[in-house]
């Protein structure tokens, strides 16, 4: 997009008008606070998401293939990922967006909580691509709390590429002596046994908002071939400097 054309598509507002509505919004922060989820349907306007899926068309081209068992959770990532690093230097649009008043202050209003951009290069920002049956995000924690995601291909609703979460695992695992980030299978099946495990499917357009540092998430595996689930994720705060782990190197980095 040239620059004349993308300064005047994101210097208007960018959101659906029902996210400037002050109830709806507190319905949403209500839901948000009870299960560290919500789906926001039809968040950006039509132009922004059209630019946002060109955007995410051009740059997938720069994606590095992954197949492997993530350290500590032990649960898999056969996926394509661009990372942030890379973002940073080829897209204007997204760059933009991530620093978005508009963006941030809706956001912020739905946690119910000043929020941050988040200060490492390969996990601030990134595209996550499913292209095949199989593929698959597996279960695991973000070290930033919140992922903002915007879902640019989706899977029918019987075929994967679903959100699976499972809100307050932080405390699941604290009350049964269980590793929040190891071997977390133990404390899935835990949870599966207690009906915790929520699951939400989202079609292409729809954003949602995820506790991605408290809730233990992953996308199911695609079910049938010629599927792809397609999605940009931007990670935020409500701390100012967090610690971070190996996982984003591991994932995003040039040499998993």
């Amino acid at each position: 997009m040239a620059d004349t054309a993308l300064l005047s598509l994101l210097s208007k507002p960018i959101i659906g008008k029902h996210y400037r509505d002050p109830a709806y919004l507190d319905q949403l922060r209500c839901i948000f606070s009870e299960y560290g989820y919500v789906k926001l349907t039809e968040f950006f306007i039509k132009p922004v998401y059209e630019s946002l899926v060109a955007e995410i068309g051009a740059i997938q081209r720069k994606k590095r293939k992954r197949d492997f068992q993530m350290p500590g959770y032990a649960t898999p990532r056969i996926m394509s990922v661009v990372s942030g690093s890379e973002i940073l230097e080829s897209s204007v649009l997204l760059v933009t967006l991530y620093g978005h008043c508009e963006l941030r202050k809706t956001l912020a209003t739905i946690i119910d909580h000043d929020i941050f951009g988040v200060h490492h290069r390969e996990e601030l920002m990134v595209v996550n691509l499913l292209e095949k049956r199989g593929d698959t995000h597996g279960w695991h924690l973000d070290d930033p709390r919140y992922a903002f995601i915007a879902v640019l291909k989706a899977t029918p609703n019987d075929q994967g590429g679903s959100v699976e979460y499972i809100s307050n695992w932080r405390s699941l695992c604290a009350e049964h002596g269980l590793g929040a980030e190891q071997n977390v299978d133990k404390g899935v099946e835990l949870a599966a046994s207690r009906g915790m495990i929520r699951q939400a499917h989202h079609k292409a357009g729809d954003c949602y908002l995820l506790n991605a540092g408290e809730c233990l998430h992953r996308v199911t595996p695609l079910a049938v071939d010629k599927s792809e689930r397609w999605v940009l994720n931007m990670a935020f705060d409500d701390r100012m400097s967090i610690p971070f782990g190996a996982t984003a190197d591991l994932l995003y980095g040039e040499h998993p």
